[in-house]
């Protein structure tokens, strides 16, 4: 991400080395490849899960 980030011209001339520590330390979204592709399902399932949902927090 960091070598894109500098090819691409958008790193800022003030970055430092510890700069890089912060991001791998402390970045929020895993950096691995994630499948956001849809996938079907039965509105009957999600309604199911939905109220399953509802009675386990009473």
């Amino acid at each position: 991400m960091l070598k894109r980030l500098h090819a691409e011209g958008v790193m800022l001339d003030t970055a430092q080395d510890d700069d890089v520590g912060v991001l791998s330390r402390d970045w929020q979204i895993p950096m691995y490849n994630l499948d956001f592709s849809l996938i079907q399902v039965p509105l009957e399932d999600l309604e199911a899960e939905q109220e399953r949902e509802l009675w386990s927090m009473q």
